[in-house]
């Protein structure tokens, strides 16, 4: 289940550091898989923020229409994903790899850049564009 938070005094998020310190509280800790999405204007400002919850420790799914429907309707330029692992490694595993690719080759048509995944395991946590990922 999605709720999409529009925001009231949007945050500028410049690079992956303004993400992570925006979404991280939200999901960082987490002791199941969170899927956190924002979504930004072209000035780089966070329009909305989007939390989907699994009652599943090691996988969210990502409903990539929801994510294309909500961008759409929100007037989205650009969007960040990032999700938790409970299990306290922020590393990327294949299917994180795959699904950044597949979200990023799918918005791209559209006009709407994916600007980062970005992977929180408690206080650490990895951008998939530094690892060259993105």
């Amino acid at each position: 289940m999605a709720v999409m938070t529009p925001i009231r005094q949007p945050a500028r998020v410049s690079g992956p550091g303004d993400a992570a310190a925006i979404m991280g509280p939200h999901i960082a800790f987490a002791p199941h898989e969170h899927l956190a999405i924002a979504y930004l204007c072209p000035q780089q400002k966070m329009l909305h923020l989007s939390i989907t919850t699994s009652n599943a420790a090691s996988y969210v799914k990502a409903p990539l229409r929801n994510i294309i429907a909500d961008a759409i309707a929100c007037n989205a330029d650009s969007l960040v994903l990032a999700h938790n692992h409970p299990s306290g490694i922020a590393a990327p595993s294949q299917d994180d790899r795959e699904l950044t690719q597949l979200i990023a080759r799918t918005l791209r048509p559209l006009g709407i850049r994916l600007q980062d995944h970005l992977i929180f395991a408690g206080r650490d946590w990895t951008s998939l564009r530094a690892q060259g990922l993105l």
